[in-house]
């Protein structure tokens, strides 16, 4: 017999549905909205790490006396921004990476999912290998379409260069335009072979180790990743890189921080810049900047894979 309480529960118990004012968005719609929503949240938690880094990697050596030269090392470049600059010092260039960043991490990940549907097997499952490739090809288009430029202006920015007493660069138009008139069009797009190589083997290592742990521990648990799991694989994932390019970060970021030539071509320029850079300081130096690069790489990913995960999980219900 069913009791009264019964009946009111079978009442009160909807089945949950889709409001149909929502019309349910197609995978690249959530894709680009994913990755905008996980790429601003990445800016601002991580970009203090990665003006260090630039530090790193531009200042050089002080040398003290015939035998000693002081490195600039994490420790006193971070004190030497904090006591010269103060707190928000460490937000310089945050603009042109706030600009750009969701834009970058929507075309990151809709392109990954794009090749990702040209490698998927039967069972709609994808390879760490075919994770690799995936990751390589969409760290060159987010590298031709939108990181060169953002790099480029955001690295004229922190270097706070002054001309009569003035900062040189002031903000993302005015950067932009002292870059064209100073060197063209072109000029935003100075270091764009590096930049397009430190992009893929970025994205190359992150997405292939992401999807390697992802599908071990699931197979594992036996249920899909979720919650803190997302970002704990996604910190891992935010180390792989920095490891292994540095060397092409630190030459990257060197190359973008001068100015062309006229008629000097950009590996030209590259190789007088290793060049020098080994002569001077030793071959140590391409891997300056590694420790904040790990410092902003690992909780960037971690932020980013959990907030495109999220996302993409709500507007995918």
């Amino acid at each position: 017999m069913t009791t009264v309480a019964q009946s009111d529960q079978r009442l009160i118990h909807f089945p949950r549905v889709r409001p149909r004012s929502i019309p349910k968005l197609d995978p690249v719609a959530i894709s680009l909205t994913a990755g905008c929503t996980a790429g601003v949240a990445e800016a601002m938690t991580c970009h203090p790490f990665d003006t260090v880094k630039v530090g790193m990697q531009t200042i050089r050596p002080v040398r003290e006396s015939a035998f000693r030269s002081v490195r600039p090392s994490f420790v006193n470049v971070l004190s030497n921004i904090l006591r010269s600059q103060g707190p928000l010092g460490f937000y310089a260039g945050l603009s042109p990476v706030v600009t750009f960043m969701g834009p970058k991490i929507a075309l990151r990940f809709t392109s990954f999912e794009t090749f990702k549907q040209l490698l998927i097997d039967a069972n709609g499952k994808l390879s760490t290998l075919g994770a690799l490739q995936c990751g390589l090809a969409s760290g060159v288009v987010e590298a031709a379409l939108v990181v060169t430029p953002m790099e480029v202006i955001k690295i004229k920015l922190q270097s706070r260069e002054m001309v009569g007493g003035q900062l040189k660069y002031r903000g993302v138009s005015q950067t932009m335009l002292q870059i064209v008139r100073e060197s063209g069009f072109k000029g935003l797009y100075n270091g764009l072979a590096l930049t397009a190589a430190r992009q893929s083997t970025n994205q190359a290592a992150s997405f292939a180790t992401y999807t390697f742990l992802k599908s071990y521990i699931e197979k594992k648990q036996g249920y899909d990743l979720a919650g803190w799991k997302v970002t704990a694989v996604g910190f891992a994932a935010g180390i792989a890189a920095p490891l292994g390019n540095t060397p092409l970060d630190t030459l990257k970021t060197r190359l973008q921080r001068s100015t062309p030539l006229p008629g000097q071509s950009e590996f030209q320029r590259a190789r007088i810049i290793l060049a020098d850079c080994v002569r001077e300081e030793g071959i140590a130096a391409l891997y300056r900047g590694c420790l904040p690069r790990v410092l902003r790489a690992a909780p960037a990913q971690a932020v980013t894979f959990t907030i495109y995960e999220a996302v993409k999980k709500y507007l995918s219900s």
